[in-house]
């Protein structure tokens, strides 16, 4: 479906778009996350909040005070890939925009996302940057190869996601649903990286239509972050599928080169957070994959550094700013 310009306003469009915010646990959030929504200057066509058995009455929160104003689907805990895909399966509209429950929207952030389907008929991914909430800080990504304000059509999405964030969240993206059904949705059972996962996946079947400008704030208030605790002993189902990608010439000419970086960076930084935690035995099968060096730069002189330097020594260096 295409939308054009000269018969629609963004108040239109925004008819067209279904809000999905999966919920589990975060009763002390979830008011400013669904308020954020309801104070978008464009409304929208639905709100949709599936609660995936959460145990603090954050379900009967909403449902005590946004009645009527969101449609709650309670389920058993299946994980966030799984609400979300619930969501998009009980939706009414032609666009997804998803938000996590923690997190919260600018008010105009739905006239942008609106603005950039307008501008750019052929995309299917739609997004803004965000905004990093900290304990004591905030602060903006940098993404690669685009410059602040940047606003149009993103074809390499693994270029400019060779930074240390995606120009993709799961808090700050809308997504034409036909397109969402196309690639599979969100797959279920990955404990970690499942929003990576689907990026890579729809960013090879379309262009993103992208505003540096964050108008999403996203919350980074808890130890679930792979960062903090579970670092994985395997490379990411991301990372797997789009090396099977490659190997079977599904990745375009013009992205190969950037998605084998792509690879190379995201196990250098498995190697990094094993070596900080003194995980060497884990090491040894990473450090032969060829895989690894195809790309060198800052993500590899850290991981270098992870190897050589013990992990207090480390993170030491780290705070005095060498990053």
């Amino acid at each position: 479906m295409e939308i054009s310009p000269q018969n629609q306003s963004s108040k239109v469009v925004a008819t067209k778009i279904s809000v999905v915010i999966p919920l589990y646990n975060k009763v002390d959030y979830i008011g400013r996350c669904i308020d954020s929504v309801l104070n978008q200057t464009t409304g929208t066509g639905e709100i949709i909040v599936i609660d995936d058995g959460s145990s603090d009455g954050s379900a009967d929160f909403v449902e005590q005070h946004y009645k009527n104003k969101v449609t709650l689907i309670r389920q058993s805990n299946g994980g966030a890939s799984v609400a979300r895909n619930t969501g998009i399966d009980n939706s009414k509209f032609d666009f997804i925009a998803l938000l996590d429950g923690d997190d919260e929207w600018h008010p105009c952030f739905l006239e942008e996302i609106c603005q950039l389907i307008l501008e750019n008929p052929g995309c299917d991914i739609f997004a803004t940057a965000y905004k990093l909430v900290y304990p004591n800080q905030q602060r903006d990504p940098k993404y690669s190869d685009l410059t602040k304000r940047f606003r149009g059509k993103i074809t390499n999405y693994f270029r400019s996601s060779m930074s240390d964030w995606s120009v993709l969240s799961s808090s700050s993206t809308a997504i034409r649903k036909s397109l969402l059904i196309d690639v599979g949705k969100f797959k279920p059972g990955l404990s970690l990286g499942e929003d990576t996962d689907l990026w890579c996946r729809l960013a090879l079947k379309s262009n993103i239509a992208f505003f540096n400008k964050p108008l999403a704030l996203y919350y980074c208030l808890n130890d679930s972050s792979i960062t903090k605790s579970n670092i994985p002993s395997e490379e990411l189902e991301c990372s797997k599928k789009l090396t099977l990608a490659l190997f079977n010439n599904e990745v375009p000419q013009e992205m190969r080169h950037d998605a084998k970086r792509y690879i190379a960076k995201g196990l250098q930084y498995l190697i990094r957070e094993h070596a900080k935690r003194g995980n060497y035995s884990v090491l040894a099968k990473f450090l032969l994959d060829k895989r690894i060096y195809y790309y060198f730069g800052l993500s590899t002189i850290k991981m270098l550094l992870a190897i050589l330097i013990p992990g207090k020594t480390y993170e030491y260096l780290k705070n005095l700013r060498i990053k």
